[in-house]
């Protein structure tokens, strides 16, 4: 009787030699036998490639002499590598619903005005224009769950004339996955 003419009864009696194979090559061995289906050869990403978190802070001043983008010295998380401080650009690698929040303080005898832009476009703003004591510090938060698209860039833009500054500490900005598209699988650049 030859083996490879029954495979299906006879797969059995080889597996104990089959199991000690590398990972990759039980599905080559089983897709070169015929035995193997599609799913086999392209798995799924792990849980670990469509994780995306982030946590940063800017803990010095800016004060807004033009339109610019609030830049960050310090990274608390940066899970799956999607967020640059340095821009203070978080950039979708991993398509889907997003969570982001923000915070940030007004410097004393300066307004405050920021916003959260998802590409060009203004989703949310934070603003204090205290008139009663412009002496005083104050904080704001604010928060927006956005749908995302592979290459959307998210960040904070401070406002752009000399009356507006972010106060020390500046500005805190976080974000993660909540879903990810079912039909659009993680790209990734290496």
């Amino acid at each position: 009787m030859d083996i490879w003419r029954q495979p299906l009864p006879n797969l059995l009696l080889l597996l104990p030699l089959l199991l000690p194979l590398p990972g990759t090559m039980l599905p080559l061995l089983l897709s070169l036998l015929g035995l193997a289906t599609s799913w086999a050869l392209s798995p799924a990403p792990s849980s670990t490639e469509l994780r995306s978190a982030f946590s940063a802070a800017r803990t010095t001043p800016l004060e807004g002499t033009s339109e610019m983008a609030v830049t960050f010295d310090k990274v608390y998380v940066n899970i799956g590598g999607d967020f640059d401080a340095a821009t203070g650009q978080f950039r979708c690698r991993v398509p889907g619903a997003y969570f982001f929040s923000f915070t940030a303080g007004k410097a004393p005898h300066k307004s405050l005005s920021v916003m959260l832009v998802r590409n060009r476009d203004e989703v949310q703003a934070l603003a204090f224009d205290e008139q009663r004591r412009p002496d005083a510090r104050r904080a704001a938060s604010q928060s927006a769950m956005l749908q995302l698209d592979y290459g959307d860039t998210v960040w904070l833009r401070l406002h752009g004339a000399p009356q507006y500054a972010l106060g020390a500490p500046g500005a805190t900005f976080s974000g993660y996955l909540v879903y990810a598209d079912a039909d659009a699988p993680a790209v990734f650049i290496s």
